[in-house]
């Protein structure tokens, strides 16, 4: 072996070492920076929701001639403001909706289970070769802990709800939505400035188009969520189903998780209308399968058309994944992480296949 040739492997597998060492190092920040990479992605998120929309404003500002002209930062606090109107408007109606159902249902609950206990004991009695411990747990002590645990259920959402710490994230998570909508374009542009000059156009094009990605997808999730919950709830009424308050925040809440989401949440849907009778059992489950088909054949793809145009395997990996690494939130935001990432990969696989010529078309890719 030349001395050239053995300095030559000798600077790869350095090169490897430091490689492989400067991603563990990365890994173990993540893993204990996990609520703050959390808090920015979600910031990220609101951001590139909200930029368009102060975009417009400004716009409007300059085009229009308004004596008064709205400054970005002015443009961007007006749309947070009327976000936050909006929210707790919203909020302060659902409360008021879904709080005598909260109550009806602590009311109910133990009718519920003893409902549920006697259709045990009868199953148990027409089958008595039928086995009693499933997991190491009777099936009795399971559905009475379950109740035991069921009861405590409202003190502790209003324990959740009411603590000061996420009050805190939530507000930090705000500041840094809208200083990344204010500042947002001269970030990317320092940020950019960092890679070599033949990669700059290419990189302002990628995080431009994962920018409208993620903005379209949270803007679209929003009134994904809106329209199927009011599917539900006026469906739940309209059969007689009690609860149709709580069953439609449910169900518009399940439209943040895609795929997953929708179907978890139609389980409270057919379970109220099963313990109601089995009439209602059936009309609720009717109810959740239309709701669904409407949702995947018209809905979704007129709100949000080509925002997160992800194969089903794809985003459902991406779900599993996230759900494993952070838990809820990892759940939440895998989706548009998966098509900030699909994004870079089309772009990736698009520059090699025009590297071989202008013969080759691309084939159309994940986020195409």
């Amino acid at each position: 072996m030349s001395p050239l040739s053995e300095t030559a492997v000798w600077r790869t597998v350095a090169r490897g070492v430091l490689l492989t060492f400067g991603l563990l190092v990365v890994l173990f920040v993540a893993r204990e920076l996990q609520a703050v990479i959390i808090q920015l992605l979600l910031a990220v998120i609101m951001a590139a929701a909200a930029t368009p929309l102060v975009d417009a404003l400004v716009e409007s500002g300059r085009t229009r001639k308004w004596r008064w002209r709205p400054g970005r930062a002015l443009a961007a606090i007006l749309v947070f403001l009327a976000a936050v109107a909006m929210f707790v408007g919203g909020v302060i109606l659902v409360a008021g909706t879904v709080s005598p159902d909260l109550r009806r249902l602590a009311q109910n609950l133990p009718r519920y289970f003893q409902q549920a206990q006697a259709a045990i004991t009868e199953l148990e009695s027409r089958y008595p070769d039928l086995p009693h411990q499933v997991a190491g747990l009777q099936m009795q002590d399971l559905v009475s802990g379950a109740a035991g645990l069921l009861s405590q259920a409202p003190m502790l959402v209003g324990f959740a709800t009411g603590a000061l710490g996420w009050l805190l994230r939530a507000v930090l998570t705000l500041v840094l939505a809208l200083y990344l909508t204010v500042d947002g374009e001269r970030i990317r542009r320092y940020v950019i400035e960092f890679l070599p000059l033949d990669r700059h156009e290419q990189a302002t094009r990628v995080s431009q188009r994962i920018g409208s990605r993620l903005g379209a997808w949270a803007r679209g999730e929003i009134v994904l969520g809106v329209i199927v919950g009011t599917m539900t709830g006026v469906g739940a009424m309209l059969i007689g189903l009690p609860y149709a308050g709580t069953l439609a925040l449910v169900a518009a809440v399940g439209e943040l998780v895609p795929n997953l989401g929708p179907v978890v949440a139609a389980v409270p849907l057919v379970t109220v209308g099963f313990l109601t009778s089995p009439t209602q059992g059936l009309l609720a489950l009717a109810l959740a399968v239309l709701v669904q088909q409407l949702e995947n054949n018209l809905i979704v793809p007129r709100v949000l058309g080509q925002a997160v145009h992800l194969p089903p395997l794809v985003v459902m990996v991406a779900i599993l994944a996230g759900s494993e690494l952070l838990g809820v939130a990892g759940a939440l935001l895998a989706v548009p992480v998966a098509a900030s990432l699909a994004v870079i990969v089309d772009e990736i696989r698009h520059a090699r296949l025009l590297s071989h010529g202008p013969s080759e078309s691309p084939e159309p890719g994940l986020s195409s």
